[in-house]
């Protein structure tokens, strides 16, 4: 199986875009840097998560039999911003990234205008 039959059965393009529609919030969101809450919404999921204060950001890593998956959550001002590397059989694959982009790279009819969330890269919908 590969990353994007994968991500067609767990319904990843569905479940972003829901997200997207639920939190799209720029002005509602929690300000500052709040290292202790992010720290307790994470554990609270029960991951095994670790923090890289130079970029400010976590990381979740997963692995099962030829699929690792690294997702690194970057915190800032409220925001945040997902990044989604996947390896299958120890390579990096080409699909990854910010998550709005990767139904565009599997080549998923999905569209950004429409369903995109706020990148703290640019304090904007970008």
């Amino acid at each position: 199986m590969d990353l994007k039959e994968i991500l067609e059965n767990i319904h990843f393009i569905k479940r972003y875009q829901e997200l997207c529609e639920e939190y799209d919030n720029l002005y509602g969101s929690l300000r500052g840097n709040k290292k202790r809450t992010y720290d307790e919404v994470l554990a609270s999921f029960n991951y095994n998560t670790k923090y890289f204060k130079n970029g400010n950001f976590y990381k979740i890593e997963e692995s099962s039999s030829n699929i690792k998956v690294v997702l690194h959550m970057c915190f800032r001002n409220g925001m945040v911003e997902f990044l989604l590397y996947p390896e299958i059989d120890g390579l990096e694959t080409s699909s990854n990234g910010r998550f709005d982009f990767l139904p565009e790279k599997l080549g998923i009819p999905y569209d950004r205008e429409k369903n995109i969330a706020y990148h703290y890269s640019r304090q904007k919908k970008s």
